[in-house]
């Protein structure tokens, strides 16, 4: 759906980098999240987000200490060699 609107080329890039994933070392495997699920199930206090798999920290830790502009310029220099 997001492909032919303003922000298409960037949907694109995002959908083939997450095609991708699934072969890069980035990619975790199945029971790496499965971990993480139980340990939220079972959590007294269970968190509002739970970073999960290859590189899931450090987006997460980029996300808060770059301005907006500058984390999509580096998600959009990332995507560039992909696809």
């Amino acid at each position: 759906m997001s492909g032919n609107g303003a922000y298409g080329e960037l949907a694109k890039r995002h959908a083939r980098m997450l095609a991708t994933a699934e072969t890069s070392s980035l990619a975790s495997p199945p029971e790496v999240v499965a971990r993480t699920i139980v340990r939220a199930v079972n959590a007294r206090r269970p968190k509002t987000r739970y970073a999960t798999g290859g590189g899931a920290r450090t987006i997460l830790f980029l996300r808060t200490i770059l301005p907006d502009r500058m984390f999509d310029r580096l998600i959009w220099r990332f995507t560039q060699g992909i696809g």
